[in-house]
């Protein structure tokens, strides 16, 4: 006599199909909360040059992240997962956030970018006579800051600017772009120098 199978393996299959469902969702979540994401680690400066308004330019720095030290930029593949990202110091900047932490979701990307800012050279004029009469400069990066300290109007002569008229509490700025050394003056008495050294 033969048996019949048809209504068991129809419950069986009933049975089975919603938990084999089940694991396979269950597997494809688990894959989708997992997949490793892309960290971008990049390092940008403050442009100071008069004019530039608040553009930024990228720049070469060590960045470590969880041990892990490169060379900015540079890209990571990390499983998800909260990061401290490190950036080094750097001659002639100063580092806004040396220490950042970074959340990054499965399968995304994100961005940890250590923030420089050039470190100003400020000469002060006041009285006739300048604070201080020899400074140094980074080509294309220091700002050199002249800043009337005065309670009357001063006219200086900066090389290669040229003149320059300061009011009680203004100040110029520059950078300069080419290494030498360079003269400052002020106008209506030129034994009263200094100059910037710029490397």
């Amino acid at each position: 006599m033969t048996r019949r199978s048809g209504p068991s393996l129809g419950r069986a299959v009933a049975f089975l199909l919603p938990l084999m469902l089940m694991a396979g969702l269950t597997a494809y979540a688990y894959l989708q909360l997992t997949r490793p994401g892309q960290l971008i680690v990049q390092a940008k400066a403050l442009d100071r040059h008069p004019g530039a308004g608040q553009r930024y330019v990228d720049l070469s720095v060590q960045a470590t992240v969880e041990g892990i030290s490169r060379t900015t930029p540079f890209t990571l593949t990390l499983s998800p997962g909260t990061y401290t990202v490190s950036f080094s110091p750097l001659p002639w900047y100063r580092v806004l956030n040396p220490q950042l932490t970074i959340s990054l979701p499965a399968g995304t990307t994100a961005y940890a970018t250590g923030l420089y800012e050039p470190v100003p050279v400020v000469i002060a004029v006041k009285e006739g006579a300048f604070n201080v009469t020899k400074v140094r400069a980074l080509h294309g990066v220091t700002p050199v800051i002249w800043v009337n300290q005065g309670a009357n109007y001063t006219v200086l002569h900066i090389q290669p600017y040229g003149r320059v008229v300061l009011y009680p509490g203004q100040n110029f700025t520059w950078v300069y772009d080419e290494p030498g050394t360079y003269s400052f003056y002020l106008l209506f008495l030129p034994s009263v120098e200094g100059s910037v050294q710029v490397l």
